[in-house]
């Protein structure tokens, strides 16, 4: 994955605009194929990936890669921490904050009390009773 790490690599050929040329199709299909196969990027890799993003100064993007890591690491809670140990010094020398600490690790707008939602009358009308999660 050297591709992050060249420096002619601008904001629009890291966020994936396409370019007919091939040198600006190599950096796409590299993020693509991140985001596509069904394995954990090495740490090394998610190193290059936040430099580059520090690169072309898109910050958005490398917060967007965070968070598609923990995604990836769903079902592995121990290997989301892990990965996170290992790629914590760079996030801290790049100025970028973990998930945790922007706040961004749980829902923002849930609400667990299904006596608030819209549906109330449409299940008392069709004799459906409808539980919370006290059941």
């Amino acid at each position: 994955m050297d591709v992050f790490n060249d420096p002619t690599l601008d904001g629009f050929l890291l966020r994936g605009v396409f370019d007919s040329s091939a040198s600006a199709f190599i950096p796409i299909a590299a993020m693509q194929d991140l985001h596509e196969m069904d394995m954990i990027p090495d740490p090394d890799i998610c190193d290059a990936v936040l430099r580059a993003c520090r690169r072309v100064n898109d910050f958005a993007l490398a917060v967007r890669f965070v968070e598609t890591l923990k995604l990836k690491c769903a079902c592995n809670r121990w290997a989301h921490k892990w990965l996170l140990d290992k790629i914590k010094p760079t996030m801290d020398e790049l100025g970028i904050p973990t998930l945790q600490e922007m706040k961004y690790d749980k829902p923002e707008l849930f609400i667990p009390m299904p006596e608030w939602w819209w549906e109330r009358k449409w299940y008392k009308e069709y004799g459906y009773e409808k539980h919370g999660y006290e059941y």
